[in-house]
């Protein structure tokens, strides 16, 4: 809706409907993304395949594919010292996909 209001753009019930159809499979933050990149760039209210297209993109972005295996912290440990005695982490192995 913030989408329609920044383009002036009347959005029916049917309409609403149908882009809650439309989006339904896709994750609360990949839609957020794509009306933000989409409300920045954006010089008219958007078709379902433009929207389509930004959710892909997020989809494909390296920081939005790993899937952390919950024993981290975002994909980080810590409690490790470096060389230096330096408080220090490492990452885990759920970055690389292990």
């Amino acid at each position: 809706m913030e989408t329609a209001k920044l383009f002036q753009k009347d959005i029916s019930s049917t309409e609403y409907k149908f882009w809650a159809g439309v989006l339904s499979e896709h994750s609360d933050a990949a839609v957020i993304w794509a009306f933000e990149a989409w409300n920045r760039n954006g010089k008219f209210f958007p078709r379902p395949a433009e929207i389509l297209e930004h959710i892909h993109t997020f989809n494909s972005l390296p920081a939005n594919k790993v899937q952390f295996c919950g024993k981290c912290d975002t994909g980080w440990i810590s409690g490790f010292t470096d060389r230096a005695g330096n408080d220090a982490v490492k990452r885990c192995e759920c970055v690389f996909g292990g």
